[in-house]
């Protein structure tokens, strides 16, 4: 408990100075009256609210589990837990499944029960909760319809996400990669089915027609060459052929039908769509991988596979470093120049994360990260704490700080900015990092950009729309002209199933042997989904204003505020001064050969003054373990 911060009812906004910054967010009971008053800290776990939860709520409207309330590394996010009476943020509903961050101030209501947050450590611009479901519903919905319409994509995704068991997740930017695997994982498990009865039916007409032949009347047939003979016979058993086509033809519409209506048409168009509708997959293996995909969103250490670290960022759109004389103090105004104060860069980092968070861009997200790469993460426990799991999503800034991240360290802290728009179809990141070393500090930005997704993978919003009636009819229309192609290659496509489970399994067993025998693995994360499903077109107008805005305003934030700070430590800011005029003056065009230039500088591609990468996920090969 916290006895220095007593809130009032109405939770207005707090004074200056008071509560202690560090003091832990809370939430206070206002209602009911047995209730009022009760207050909880929020600390790094993930709590459950309700009748049978951490914060225990003993009142008959509000269920067991009703909601769960997480302290991250960039806010305090709550979800309802398909609760029977809802949770209401401010007067709205949450959708059950999606997380939303909470701001100071914000009221919830779980059925009769009346809770405030507040975050003693709230700034100017904290206050407004951010839905995910706002900032990443267009690309989820995109992604997770094109599991539907392309087994391939799902297989991809599946073998991406799911099949790679000790590996770290890459970033998911501006989409739900949980509810997207999840509906792959469906959609193939479906295609699966689907597959299977069709070789059931295939083997069946195949064994009735032999059982049926007079065997020794097809062999005398066959040993004349009497080809029109063996017709004639397979031909009697034409009730057999109607039934496997028949079956078949039931199979094949059945699917699409599924596929076409009650997933596509019902759940993913436009308007219908809920991240958190998506199907919950049958196996403990998977449901625990994607409990480990669904904080990757809200983690922050980045355990990347090879050369590049900013894997899933998208494209290199600026970049600048320099490096500057801190030992020179500022003249005071008696003309004497003042003797700078010490400071480390983390104070610098942690000076620039609260600025940022003051910007009031909707969706913002600013914190610091720390950078791995994947074979570099085995001899720090807090960081791999079982070698047979993944590396942990999530770190506190205790360890981030702790770790060495100078010149030849082995990981690397960053302050990330990461601002999705447009439903996800637009994310920037960039990422600042300050390293002081002896009488100099050095400051480096980067910024990347998530281009819409090709339009592929935006098929959904071309679908027909049709009623129930109309769309079982097309579903027979299409089966019809599919059915026997499909009977006929079922063998080969249970095969595929099968192979592709086998392989899967196979590598999993590789790579747990590779690592009991104590080899070098590699725990980096694969290519992002994401990333991969862009293309380069900026497509509208306005989002690629959208991109340029962002870019700059935050640049200009991160300079001003390192000034500020300089400033106050009684830095001499002549020669930052130079360089921030520079960086400032730069422009950033997006022509349409993917030319980038930046004031006077131009570079091909997506990288200005260096080879030409093909984005954030450029990456040299990797060493793969047997398997």
């Amino acid at each position: 408990m916290v006895d220095h911060f007593v809130p009032p009812p109405g939770a207005p906004p707090m004074p200056a100075g008071a509560p202690r910054p560090h003091a832990p967010p809370l939430l206070v009971a206002t209602a009911p009256a047995a209730l009022s008053g009760m207050r909880w800290e929020l600390d790094g776990r993930s709590l459950v609210i309700g009748r049978a939860g951490d914060i225990a709520l003993p009142v008959r409207d509000v269920s067991g589990r009703h909601a769960a309330v997480e302290r991250c590394t960039d806010g305090v996010w709550i979800s309802d837990l398909d609760s029977t009476n809802g949770v209401l943020l401010n007067g709205a509903p949450l959708t059950p499944g999606a997380r939303t961050r909470l701001g100071h101030g914000d009221t919830l209501a779980l059925g009769s029960v009346r809770l405030t947050y507040l975050d003693p450590g709230a700034g100017p611009g904290a206050g407004g909760p951010v839905r995910e479901s706002d900032s990443r519903s267009q690309t989820t919905r995109y992604l997770s319809a094109a599991t539907q319409l392309d087994a391939r994509f799902a297989a991809l995704v599946v073998d991406r996400i799911v099949d790679q068991p000790f590996r770290a997740l890459s970033p998911a930017y501006g989409v739900d990669l949980a509810a997207v695997t999840r509906w792959a994982v469906a959609m193939l498990r479906r295609r699966a089915a689907r597959d299977a009865v069709l070789l059931v039916v295939l083997l069946w007409s195949v064994a009735a027609l032999l059982i049926g032949l007079h065997g020794q009347d097809l062999t005398s047939l066959a040993e004349a060459g009497d080809a029109r003979g063996i017709l004639e016979q397979v031909a009697g058993r034409w009730p057999v052929l109607c039934t496997a086509l028949v079956a078949a033809l039931l199979a094949c519409a059945t699917d699409r039908w599924v596929t076409d209506y009650f997933v596509l048409e019902r759940r993913m168009t436009r308007g219908r769509f809920k991240a958190a509708d998506a199907p919950e997959p049958h196996t403990r293996r998977v449901r625990r991988r994607l409990a480990a995909v669904a904080a990757r969103p809200h983690g922050n250490l980045m355990v990347f596979a090879t050369y590049y670290p900013f894997a899933g960022s998208g494209l290199l759109v600026d970049e600048w470093s320099f490096a500057i004389d801190i030992q020179q103090g500022a003249t005071g105004g008696d003309g004497v120049r003042k003797k700078p104060k010490p400071f480390e860069a983390a104070d610098l980092h942690t000076a620039l994360i609260q600025a940022l968070r003051e910007l009031g861009v909707p969706d913002l997200r600013v914190d610091e990260r720390l950078f791995v790469s994947g074979y570099d993460v085995r001899g720090d426990a807090r960081l791999l704490p079982d070698r047979l799991a993944p590396p942990v999503t999530s770190i506190g800034p205790e360890v981030i700080r702790s770790r060495p991240t100078g010149p030849g360290a082995p990981s690397r802290a960053y302050v990330c900015v990461e601002v999705p728009a447009w439903g996800g179809q637009l994310v920037v990141t960039l990422f600042v990092r300050a390293v002081r070393t002896h009488g100099s500090l050095f400051l480096e930005s980067i910024a990347f950009t998530l281009p819409p997704l090709l339009g592929r993978y935006q098929a959904v919003d071309t679908l027909r729309l049709r009623s129930g009636a109309g769309a079982l009819a097309d579903a027979v229309v299409t089966a019809s002209a599919r059915a026997l192609p499909d009977l006929l290659s079922s063998p080969v496509a249970t095969a595929r199933h099968v192979r592709r489970r086998y392989r899967a399994y196979r590598r999993r067993r590789g790579q747990e042997r590779y690592i009991r025998h104590d080899h070098l693995f590699d725990y980096g994360a694969l290519p992002s989904i994401r990333e991969e499903a862009a293309g380069e077109d900026r497509v509208r107008y306005f989002l690629e204003l959208d991109e340029v805005m962002v870019v700059k305003v935050v640049q200009e934030r991160v300079l001003k505020s390192v000034a500020d700070f300089l400033a106050a430590h009684d830095v001499d800011l002549a020669e930052f001064a130079s360089h921030q005029t520079t960086i400032n003056n730069s422009t950033v065009n997006h022509n349409n050969d993917n030319r980038i230039r930046f004031g006077n500088i131009s570079g091909s591609g997506n990288r200005v003054g260096h080879e030409v990468r093909g984005g954030a996920g450029g990456a040299l090969p990797s060493r793969q373990p047997p398997g």
